[in-house]
């Protein structure tokens, strides 16, 4: 493995809880392109710790910051 990647690696952050998306079973959103989108998210800080929150519904609709 090349070096630089390996120390980026290694500098990444550790989760400290194991997450609620299940990358096997992920909804999707149409895209007016064709394409098709599955990860759509939004993160905030508390106290130290960042919080990702999905913004795709399990029936594929894009949900708003709200």
């Amino acid at each position: 493995m090349n070096n630089k990647w390996y120390e980026l690696f290694n500098r990444l952050p550790i989760p400290n809880e194991i997450g609620n998306i299940n990358l096997f079973n992920r909804p999707v959103v149409r895209n007016n392109d064709g394409s098709i989108s599955t990860v759509r998210s939004m993160s905030f800080n508390d106290n130290g710790r960042e919080i990702l929150v999905p913004m795709v519904s399990n029936d594929g609709k894009i949900m708003t910051e709200d």
